[in-house]
């Protein structure tokens, strides 16, 4: 159950909710367009998505702590996904 009690928006989302995925969506842009510019640099790149995938965790932790519903199976579900994205991201490089 959450902590905070807002109208809901789009998508039954809050309005708290919008600002948590805008921060989302500005960190994997920010990294796409990273990623991009470092394109002749195969190391950058993965650094580049390491980066981006702790900054996802990190993200994920705090939006469900902010939330009030942050628990062990949470915190392992968006381990997993990074982990997930950067076995695809290191199999497209080599």
């Amino acid at each position: 159950m959450r902590k905070h009690h807002s109208k809901q928006t789009i998508f039954g989302l809050t309005e708290l909710d919008l600002w948590h995925h805008t921060v989302l969506i500005f960190i994997l842009t920010t990294a796409l367009f990273a990623f991009l510019f470092f394109s002749p640099s195969k190391i950058l790149q993965f650094t580049i998505g390491c980066i981006a995938a702790l900054l996802y965790v990190g993200w994920g932790v705090l939006h469900h702590y902010i939330d009030g519903d942050l628990h062990f199976k949470n915190v392992i579900e968006y381990i997993l996904f990074a982990v997930l994205g950067l076995v695809i991201l290191t199999g497209i490089l080599i």
